[in-house]
C-alpha cells in the first residue's frame, strides 16, 4: 500500500520549493516535474522525506520501497539520511543509482530500499543526463496490512473567520469529502463550532458538515463543543478520531490523508491511545517552525526546535530526533476519541493553556513527524492584553492541578515579569496578570459563579487598539536605537518625575522591551501589517498598576497555597459532561 505520496508545492497553499525538492534544472507544472538534461530532483526535505525511524517505531514497517511513474532515460537513487554521535550530517545510496533507466518510455517502477539501520529518513533522487525526464506521480510504499479502522471528526472552533473557514472546507471538499477517488472519502466528518454564529450555513452545508452554533466561550469552548458532537457520531458513524484545527490556519489536505494513514497503522498494543501532534508553520514566514509539540514541566514550558528553517537538511534531521514533549497545540491535533469520556472534558479556560492541561492530565504518547502541520499566522508582540489575564490564571490553576514549582515562587515570579510593562507605559498588562492572581486566590467557587462572556468582555476592554497607518507616516518615524533599557526602580522615578522631553519613541514591534524613556508615549508598529499602536504615559495609571501588584503580593502571601489545594481537590467538578452542557447552554 502507498504510505506518502509525492507532495507538489501549490501557490495557494505553500510554494516554497525548497520545503519539497532539492536539485537543479527541474521545473514544476500542472504537477508534472519535469527534469532537464543534466538536472536531479532530491527528495531528502521537509514534506517528501520519509520518516522511517519513526515509521519504524510506530508500526509494523519492515520494507519500504519507492513507486514512481516516470518517463525519460534517468538514474534512479534510493538514499538515507541521518546526523551521527559526532553531529556530522551521514548520507548513504547518493553515490550509486539503484536503478537505470535507459528506455525514453513512461513506465510505472516500484524499487526496494536497501536495509539501513542508521538512516533518521529515506528519499529519493533521479538524475537525468540526456534529455526530459518527467516525473508524473511518486510516492513510499510497503507490504503493510491495515492495523485499525479508522474513521475521523475534523473538529473546526472559528469565531468570525468566514474567509479562512469557507476556503478551509472547500479545499476539504473538493480533496477528501467530495472526491471518489481520495481514500478517506467517506471516512471523514467535519463538525464547526461557530462562536461567532456568523457562518452562512448554506455555503458550507453538506452530508458530512456539521455546523452548530456556539456561545462564545474561546478556544476550549469550542473545541470541547466540537468533542461533544464527535461523541455522537462515535456512536453514529462509528468516528474513533477527533483532529482538532484552528480556523485560521493554511494547510494541505495530504496532512490529514498522512494523519490517517499513520493511525490506521499504528500498533494497537503500543499506541491505540497515541496523539498525533501537527507543527506549527509561521503562515508569514513559511519555512519557520513555530512549534512543534512542546514539554509542560514544572510549570514551565519547553518548545524544541522553534524557529528552525525547515529548507535545510539538518533542520529537516533535527526535527525528526525523539524529543521530551507531553501536548501538543491544538492548532492541529489528533486525540482518540476513546479518550474522551463524560469525567474527562478539557478545562474551561476560554483561552490558552487548554491544550497544554488536556494533554499533560491524560499522558498521551504524542507523535510528531514532518509533513503534518499547518501554517498559522505569528506576528511578534503583538497578543491582546487580555491574553495577559488567561496565560496567568489558566497557569496558575495547571500548576495547582498538575504540580510544578512552588505556586508562591511562581506567582511571584509572573508578578515581577508583568511589572515590567509598566516601564513602557502597558500599564493593563500589569493590571490584568494582577486580577489572575487574585482571581485564582478566590477559588474554584468564583470561578464556577463568574459568568465567563461578561468576563471578556470586561477584559477586551483593556486591549489597546491597532491603528492602520494608511500614508506610512508612522511608520516612516521608527527608531529602535531609541529605546532605552532603564528598568530600575530609580529609573522609573526619574522617568515619572522628570518632565518628558520629546512626544513619542516609535518602535517596531520585533523590539522586546521598548523602554519610552523622558517620552510621553510610545508607539509600537507592525511592519507587514502597516498598523501601529500607542502607549501614552500615564501616573494615574501607574499609581493604580502599583496598588493592583500590592493587593496580588498580599493574595501571594496570604491565600495563595490554600486556593492551591482547593483547585488540586476539586477540578473535577468542571471537567465533566453535565458541567458545559450548562456552561455551553446545551439541551
Amino acid at each position: 500500500m502507498t504510505i506518502q505520496e509525492l507532495a507538489i508545492p501549490h501557490a495557494d497553499i505553500c510554494d516554497e520549493l525548497k520545503l519539497y525538492f532539492n536539485g537543479g534544472n527541474f521545473s514544476i507544472t500542472d504537477n508534472t516535474i519535469v527534469i532537464d538534461a543534466n538536472g536531479n530532483v532530491d527528495t531528502d526535505t521537509y514534506f517528501n522525506s520519509f520518516s522511517i525511524r519513526k515509521w519504524m517505531k510506530y508500526t509494523e514497517l519492515k520494507n519500504l520501497t519507492l513507486t514512481i511513474d516516470v518517463e525519460g532515460e534517468c538514474s534512479i537513487y534510493l538514499c538515507y539520511a541521518w546526523i551521527d554521535k559526532t553531529n556530522i550530517i551521514r548520507r548513504a545510496g547518493d553515490n550509486k543509482p539503484a536503478f537505470i533507466k535507459e528506455s525514453s518510455a513512461r513506465e510505472s517502477l516500484t524499487l526496494t530500499y536497501p536495509d539501513n539501520s542508521e538512516g533518521t529518513i529515506a528519499y529519493y533522487r533521479i538524475a537525468s543526463e540526456n534529455g526530459p525526464v518527467r516525473i508524473y506521480a511518486a510516492g513510499y510504499s510497503s507490504d503493510l496490512s491495515i492495523t485499525n479502522d479508522v474513521k475521523v471528526a475534523l473538529g473546526i472552533c472559528t469565531y468570525k473567520r468566514e474567509d479562512f473557514v469557507y476556503k478551509n472546507i472547500a479545499s476539504l471538499k473538493s480533496s477528501i469529502l467530495d472526491n471518489a477517488s481520495s481514500t478517506l472519502c467517506g471516512k471523514v466528518k467535519v463538525i464547526i463550532s461557530d462562536n461567532g454564529c456568523s457562518l452562512d450555513k448554506a455555503q458550507i452545508s453538506d452530508k458530512d458538515i456539521t455546523c452548530v452554533d456556539n456561545l462564545n466561550l474561546g478556544g476550549s469552548g469550542g473545541f470541547t463543543r466540537c468533542m461533544i458532537e464527535a461523541k455522537k457520531l462515535m456512536v453514529s458513524d462509528n468516528i474513533t478520531h477527533i483532529i482538532l484545527m484552528d480556523d485560521d490556519i493554511v494547510f494541505d489536505p495530504q496532512t490529514i490523508e498522512r494523519t490517517y494513514t499513520l493511525l490506521s497503522l499504528l500498533k494497537p498494543q503500543y499506541y491505540s491511545n497515541a496523539m498525533i501532534g501537527g507543527a506549527m508553520l509561521i503562515l508569514n514566514d513559511m519555512p519557520k517552525q513555530f512549534e512543534n509539540a512542546a514539554l509542560y514541566h514544572g510549570g514551565m514550558l519547553k518548545f524544541e526546535n522553534k524557529n528552525i528553517d525547515l529548507r535545510t537538511i539538518r533542520n529537516v534531521l533535527t526535527n525528526e530526533r525523539p524529543k521530551d514533549v507531553n501536548y501538543n497545540a491544538w492548532c492541529y491535533c489528533c486525540m482518540p476519541l476513546s479518550v474522551i469520556t463524560d469525567d474527562n472534558l478539557p478545562m474551561p479556560f476560554f483561552i490558552h493553556m487548554d491544550d497544554v492541561e488536556y494533554g499533560v492530565r491524560n499522558k498521551f504518547e504524542v507523535i510528531t513527524m514532518n509533513g503534518i502541520n499547518v501554517w498559522h499566522p505569528f506576528f511578534q508582540n503583538q497578543r491582546p492584553a487580555s491574553i495577559v489575564y488567561y496565560d496567568v490564571r489558566n497557569k496558575l490553576i495547571t500548576m495547582a492541578e498538575l504540580g510544578g514549582m512552588h505556586i508562591e515562587r511562581y506567582a511571584s515570579f509572573y508578578l515581577e515579569m508583568f511589572h515590567n510593562y509598566i516601564f513602557n507605559y502597558d500599564y493593563n498588562r500589569t493590571i490584568l496578570a494582577c486580577q489572575a492572581i487574585l482571581d485564582f486566590c478566590e477559588g474554584i467557587d468564583a470561578f464556577k459563579a463568574a459568568d465567563a462572556l461578561e468576563l471578556q468582555s470586561r477584559l477586551s476592554g483593556y486591549n489597546q487598539p491597532w491603528l492602520d497607518d494608511d500614508d506610512g507616516s508612522v511608520l516612516a518615524g521608527i527608531d529602535n536605537s531609541e529605546s532605552v533599557n532603564y528598568v530600575s526602580k530609580k529609573g522609573l522615578l526619574i522617568n515619572y518625575l522628570l518632565p518628558a522631553k520629546k512626544e513619542s519613541i516609535t518602535v517596531d514591534c520585533s523590539i522586546n522591551n521598548a523602554y519610552p524613556y523622558r517620552a510621553k508615549q510610545l508607539i509600537v508598529c507592525n511592519r507587514r501589517q502597516n498598523k501601529y499602536c500607542v502607549y501614552k504615559k500615564s501616573l494615574l495609571k501607574l499609581i493604580h498598576a502599583k496598588h493592583m501588584c500590592n493587593k496580588a503580593k498580599k493574595a501571594i502571601r496570604t491565600t495563595i497555597l490554600d486556593s492551591s489545594w482547593e483547585w488540586h481537590d476539586r477540578i473535577g467538578e468542571i471537567t465533566n459532561i453535565d458541567y458545559w452542557k450548562n456552561y455551553l447552554k446545551i439541551n
